[in-house]
């Protein structure tokens, strides 16, 4: 049996504001001692998490832009990508269309520089420029909006699209594009390769990281920045928000989990 963590990166293992991971470093040890694989699921970008894991010296596979796509590592560590799902162009324009005659001041990541993007994300200018090298999801927001998350769902679904929300934006996505999806994938690549079974941990804070918690043994959902919570049921709670929640949760799951017969633990660099 191999353990697998799989985790949610803004807000979660990277700080809300700072985009700091130094609170997580104690957490990311603990797998580390135990060659527990951790596997980000993101909205962030394919090159976004690729520059992540080479600065966590970290071969892991990723799921990246909330499941529209998962990557792998070869053996010299070089990151290549497979999509599980991209929009019909022609579709997209027209949903896009439908939005802004909704809300005139929908903006779409498409449409901004990355200087903007920096200017209202806390982003560097670099990582900006990595934000917005979206492959097969679109983010956006609306200025001074007061639709709510179901009336803007309402729009995009007849265009076979859905929308879910991260920490700071919308994303639009394909039908059929989830993180839960991306991960069932991950999974069945570690059954295949140790010929055995899993248990997997799953750690977020947002309403996009719902289908990864419902997916996994153990889900964790972390208090947010502000204080807030999604909700107080179903899931584990822990009442730190970011790197600090994401170290604590993942010393829960070593506890409840150290005594598990593992046959067989991931023998590649995480």
């Amino acid at each position: 049996m191999i353990r697998i963590c799989y985790s949610d990166l803004d807000g979660t293992f990277l700080d809300h504001l700072s985009y700091s991971y130094k609170l997580s470093l104690s957490g990311y040890s603990l797998l580390l001692d135990r060659n527990i694989p951790l596997v980000f699921v993101s909205s962030k970008t394919f090159v976004e998490i690729e520059q992540l894991e080479f600065m966590l010296n970290s071969r892991s596979p990723f799921i990246f832009e909330n499941g529209a796509g998962v990557a792998f590592a070869d053996d010299s560590g070089k990151y290549s990508y497979k999509l599980l799902s991209n929009f019909n162009s022609s579709k997209l324009d027209l949903v896009k269309e439908s939005l802004k005659q909704a809300a005139k001041e929908t903006v779409f990541f498409d449409e901004i520089s990355p200087e903007h993007l920096a200017e209202i994300s806390g982003l560097s200018l670099d990582r900006a420029r990595l934000s917005l090298s979206r492959i097969a999801t679109l983010p956006f927001y609306i200025n001074g909006s007061s639709f709510s998350f179901e009336e803007i769902r309402k729009i995009v679904l007849p265009f076979d699209m859905e929308i879910t929300k991260g920490g700071r934006f919308y994303h639009l996505v394909p039908v059929g594009c989830s993180k839960g999806i991306a991960l069932k994938y991950i999974d069945d690549y570690y059954k295949k390769k140790c010929n055995d079974s899993v248990v997997t941990m799953g750690v977020g804070d947002s309403l996009n990281d719902i289908p990864m918690l419902e997916m996994v043994d153990y889900p964790f959902l972390l208090f947010k920045h502000d204080g807030t919570c999604l909700t107080d049921t179903k899931y584990r709670i822990i009442e730190k928000p970011g790197p600090a929640g994401f170290s604590e949760a993942i010393q829960q799951f070593c506890l409840d989990t150290d005594t598990i017969n593992i046959n067989c633990e991931s023998s590649e660099e995480i």
